[in-house]
């Protein structure tokens, strides 16, 4: 379907966004082009940019991520990653979170 469009496309994501706002997104792709293609997430850490002052306010250093990966899942994310604020630690507890559903 999509690759049809656009054969260079891969996988179609979500990123650099708040991480509350991945799940809602994900699901408007059903029933596009995209849904025939792998889709990815990489929010940022979950604070909120401030253009006028040109900083994070709110820094949360992405620790609320884990818990959103239940979610992403279902909503149809097949990889997982982090975007503006999500550094190493952020990543492997990212990675933790979803080999604990794997079993």
């Amino acid at each position: 379907a999509a690759s049809a469009v656009a054969p260079a496309v891969q996988a179609v994501g979500v990123n650099c966004t708040s991480p509350g706002f991945v799940a809602p997104l994900l699901r408007s792709l059903a029933g596009t082009h995209a849904a025939a293609l792998p889709l990815v997430t990489y929010p940022n850490h979950g604070a909120e940019w401030d253009s006028e002052h040109k900083c994070w306010i709110g820094q949360t250093g992405g620790a609320e991520l884990p818990g959103h990966v239940p979610e992403w899942l279902a909503a149809g994310a097949r990889l997982i990653g982090g975007c503006c604020g999500v550094g190493p630690a952020g990543i492997a507890a990212l990675a933790a979170a979803r080999a604990r559903l794997r079993g």
